[in-house]
């Protein structure tokens, strides 16, 4: 070696730290892919969840204590004190009929969809309540997951002939979604 060549020793500790660092995040994720097939999940998403959580670390008593600290506890369900209030389906339809928060989003619309519309009969006042703009906005983008299928069921098992209207409503509201077309092909 002569002199011309000298070692960058900041360049090669900068390498250094990188491929420890990659180092750490292999074993770190190759325990998290462990720990996914023994825990035997469910499906190829929540192994890639566990794998992509792998960074995480709990948060500790210090984390969460000083000025700033929060009054509620940050995951009551792990502490075994979880405060779940039961909710009759009497209670249920009441919160979906005095919420006066229509849903914005199709995740939204899926959730109260999934959650408070046990019956076929509140799934068909959902719709109606939310005509064929509203549900031409929520689903702007695509009518998600198999939707387009239980909407038109829905609809034909629940007809009501007062109603024809706001369900002519509805389903042109529907048809001008995007990907309506590509929604249809899969419907049959």
């Amino acid at each position: 070696m002569n002199d011309d060549e000298g070692i960058d020793f900041q360049k090669l500790e900068k390498e250094l730290a990188l491929a420890v660092e990659a180092d750490e995040k292999y074993l770190r994720e190759n325990d998290a892919k462990f720990r996914a097939v023994n825990q035997r999940v469910g499906s190829y998403e929540e192994f890639r969840d566990i794998v992509c959580a792998a960074h995480l670390k709990p948060l500790e008593r210090k984390d969460i204590t000083g000025e700033n600290a929060r009054k509620q506890p940050w995951n009551p369900h792990a502490q075994g004190k979880s405060q779940t209030v039961a909710t009759t389906p009497a209670t249920q339809s009441s919160t979906l009929s005095s919420s006066s928060q229509n849903p914005k989003t199709a995740h939204e619309f899926t959730k109260i969809w999934k959650r408070h519309c046990k019956t076929e009969e509140e799934k068909y006042q959902l719709l109606l309540k939310l005509g064929g703009d509203e549900l031409s906005t929520i689903f702007k983008a695509e009518i998600s997951m198999g939707h387009l299928g239980e909407f038109l069921l829905i609809l034909d098992n629940c007809l009501d002939e007062k109603d024809s209207h706001a369900i002519l409503s509805i389903l042109t509201g529907l048809s001008r979604t995007n990907r309506f077309d590509l929604s249809l092909k899969f419907f049959g």
